[in-house]
């Protein structure tokens, strides 16, 4: 984000209490945190401990091809696995099958059709710097031993999932934690939940009302709320006149006239949502009202009537220059 942007964020999105508003498991940051973790730090202190200790098939092996063996093995079946479950996903989260079926589905098509036939030729590569004494034999990558390698598989890549997800509040696969002190979400906003949900206790009914409330849901044909729904989930102190939406990943800042607000919701859902008479889509990130717009231009860049900067993509330049937000020249 520009300078602009920066300067306004550190004035209107600091709560008086720093604590007030944090709960574990939101922001986009935290997010990206988690995902470097998950997909960098974990693979990397596995493979190394697996390497240094030298465990299994490298018991034997020289310490450095070992730590490479392992290195690399811990790095490609994360991202293997990790692409495996994310075609599954696509199929089964529309359809409400809970995170661990889907995370089970992923390790057994990637496990077979990906990951066994690769840790096969990794391992025949690896081969050729050991000497004939200490060459094993190739890993089989039939069903048979997809199935004997099962269980442990399992282990690490659901219950690895599974921690994250449950434990530190990290989105998986369109997946969405449970949100601190509300009841879970399995899906994104606008998409079909993760799994029948349990019958809810009549003391629970009033909370689980106002959560689907909070939630995206398309209005009926024909009809449009005066209010967007995402605007909803504004805090009041920063509900006011709808300036602009940014795209941040699976989450999105809204900026209104008294501040603005990041929440999770998906862009495009927030689009359908708004009336062409309202404002346009400028950038593939940026939405902007009619309202929020200045005579001030730098450029192909629009400055709002917060301070704010924002782009035009110019893919969006055209349309924009006609509704009269930017010069022709």
């Amino acid at each position: 984000m520009n300078d602009g942007a920066a300067r306004i964020d550190s004035i209107v999105d600091r709560p008086e209490n720093p604590n007030q508003f944090a709960r574990p498991g939101h922001g986009a940051s935290r997010q990206r945190s988690l995902q470097i973790w998950f997909y960098v730090g974990v693979p990397l202190v596995l493979g190394f401990i697996l390497g240094w200790t030298q465990v299994g098939r490298t018991a034997e092996w020289p310490k450095s091809l070992a730590l490479l063996y392992w290195l690399g093995f811990s790095f490609g079946s994360v991202y293997l696995l990790d692409f495996g479950t994310r075609a599954v996903a696509w199929v089964l989260r529309p359809r409400g099958v809970p995170l661990w079926i889907t995370l089970v589905a992923g390790q057994l098509l990637a496990g077979w059709v990906a990951l066994l036939p690769l840790v096969r030729l990794y391992t025949a590569w690896i081969h050729t710097f050991l000497p004939e004494a200490m060459r094993g034999p190739l890993q089989s990558s039939s069903l048979a031993e997809l199935l004997q390698r099962l269980p442990s598989n399992l282990i690490f890549w659901v219950g690895l999932n599974l921690f994250f997800f449950y434990a530190l509040g990290m989105a998986r696969f369109g997946y969405l934690p449970p949100r601190w002190g509300q009841p879970s979400t399995s899906a994104l906003p606008g998409e079909t939940g993760g799994g029948p949900a349990a019958k809810p206790r009549p003391t629970d009914t009033a909370s689980r009302a106002a959560d689907v409330a909070a939630a995206h849901v398309l209005p009926d044909p024909g009809e449009r709320p005066t209010k967007p729904a995402f605007l909803s989930r504004v805090r009041p102190e920063r509900d006011g006149e709808l300036l602009a939406l940014q795209a941040d990943g699976h989450y999105m800042r809204i900026y209104t006239a008294n501040g603005s607000e990041l929440v999770l919701y998906r862009f495009g859902d927030a689009l359908t949502e708004l009336s062409e008479s309202e404002g346009m889509r400028v950038h593939r990130s940026w939405w902007v009202a009619d309202r929020a717009i200045t005579p001030q231009t730098d450029g192909d860049r629009l400055t709002l009537v917060n301070g704010l900067e924002v782009p035009v993509s110019r893919s969006y330049r055209v349309p924009v220059r006609e509704r009269g937000w930017l010069s022709r020249g």
